[in-house]
Order: C-alpha cells, then sequence, then structure tokens
C-alpha cells in the first residue's frame, strides 16, 4: 500500500512492525538541525552582535560625526577668540567687547538701557 512506502514501515504478517532505529534517529538529527539553525539564525539578526545592532551602531556612528563636526567647529572659533586675546595677537576690540560684557565696564559717555 501507500502509506507503507511513505512511513517506511514494515509489514509482518498483515501487522505492523517495529521501527527501525534509523527511522527514528535520522527524523530526529533533523528536527535537530533545524532548532540549532533556527537559534543560530535569530541569534544573527536580532543578538546582541546581530544584523539590528549593526543598524543601531551605524546610526549611532552617524550621529557622533554629525556632533564631532559641530564641537570642531565650535573649537575652531574658541581657538580664533583665544588666539585674538593672547599677548603676541592681541586685538584691543575684542578686549574691549569682553571686559564690557564680562565685567560690565562702561564708558562716561555711553548710556546703559536695561
Amino acid at each position: 500500500m501507500w502509506w507503507q512506502k511513505c512511513c517506511r514501515v514494515r509489514v509482518i504478517g498483515g501487522s505492523m512492525g517495529r521501527w527501525d532505529k534509523g527511522q527514528i534517529i535520522a527524523p530526529a538529527i533533523y528536527i535537530l538541525l533545524i532548532a540549532v539553525l533556527a537559534v543560530f539564525g535569530h541569534s544573527g539578526l536580532q543578538g546582541e552582535l546581530g544584523l539590528g545592532a549593526l543598524h543601531q551602531a551605524e546610526a549611532l556612528e552617524r550621529n557622533l560625526i554629525a556632533e564631532l563636526s559641530i564641537v570642531s567647529e565650535d573649537r575652531r572659533a574658541r581657538r580664533n577668540l583665544v588666539n585674538r586675546l593672547s599677548t603676541d595677537n592681541l586685538d584691543l576690540d575684542l578686549l574691549d567687547e569682553r571686559a564690557r560684557a564680562i565685567l560690565g565696564y562702561v564708558r562716561l559717555e555711553e548710556l546703559v538701557i536695561r
């Protein structure tokens, strides 16, 4: 009959016989292999070092590069101010502006409105 070929069952004397070890071990190995592949696949996609973590790391890298460019530009501007206030290259207008802003200096002829 067709089900005897499909299930690989030996029929002895009109009744069903015992299962061979190969009939139990082979499917068990395949099931175990599929389970191991499923675990590794899930870990590769969603795990700590998987594709999801890779995309998060790339997004963080892009954000940090943008922040670095902003901080670098701010640093260049501050370095320029410091160089202009150094004794070698003193900018008197900048010195006067900073003294007024920080110390609150005002000339006699100036009018302060608050």
